[in-house]
């Protein structure tokens, strides 16, 4: 297939007893409209013939694929256009947690990265933070929180589970989101987030956090499910509060 190249309908090797070219076109996943590279079909091949009879550069290993009606990846693995597909693919495409495609790849608001909504969540990316997802209560909470225009900016990681097992999280650049089905979805950052990994995190003292960092009259505070970190904004200090 030609993708970007012109190409006119004739008839191949000029003469109009063997098979015409470039009359049609084609599209990876032709359903998935939403797919800007497509060409001509060039020419199709039907043979019993071995293709490395053909060119010796071709390998000889047996490839099948009886599924192309499945197919709508807007690429082939390893040729992605953009580093979103690629991500989306390598999660298993609209088979994936992510499912099918639900908008163009677009520029994000503060106009650093680009992200796409998918049926079961987003992908996210910048230059410097490549391509992540970001889904369920997890990313329900950063778009409450305002999404990459957040305290938390972009993701760091996909939703990944947590070392005990119990709950789930994904870091960001500027902190990070832990959930479980007891406490819900909370954020935790500065230099509360940095106490609470050095008390060990969800497998520590405290637990998982059930609140947000709030702000207080001296500082900040954050509720932990076995008590809470105070910071101090005088002093940089920080504090764990058993319950």
């Amino acid at each position: 297939m030609l993708c970007g190249q012109s190409c006119n309908c004739h008839c191949a090797g000029g003469t109009c007893d063997e098979r015409k070219v470039c009359c049609n076109q084609f599209r990876y996943g032709q359903c998935n409209q939403q797919i800007s590279c497509y060409g001509r079909i060039l020419c199709r091949v039907v043979t019993c013939t071995p293709p490395w009879v053909f060119d010796a550069s071709c390998g000889t290993s047996l490839r099948v694929d009886n599924a192309t009606a499945q197919h709508s990846a807007p690429c082939l693995a390893g040729s992605c256009a953009t580093a979103i597909d690629g991500h989306w693919y390598a999660l298993g495409a609209e088979r994936g947690l992510l499912g099918s495609v639900l908008t163009p790849e677009n520029a994000t608001p503060d106009g650093v990265g680009r992200y796409r909504h998918y049926e079961g969540g987003s992908i996210y990316w910048t230059p410097s933070t490549n391509a992540y997802e970001v889904h369920g209560a997890i990313r329900i909470k950063w778009s409450q929180l305002g999404w990459e225009r957040s305290v938390l900016g972009y993701p760091l990681t996909d939703e990944s589970p947590t070392p005990d097992g119990v709950g789930r999280f994904n870091h960001f650049q500027g902190g990070s989101i832990y959930w479980t089905p007891s406490t819900n979805a909370h954020e935790v950052h500065g230099p509360i987030r940095s106490r609470w990994f050095q008390e060990g995190s969800e497998r520590g003292a405290l637990g998982y956090p059930t609140s947000d960092v709030k702000t207080t009259s001296g500082g900040q505070r954050s509720e932990f499910q076995r008590g809470a970190i105070e910071w101090d904004r005088v002093t940089g200090e920080t504090k764990v509060i058993p319950s």
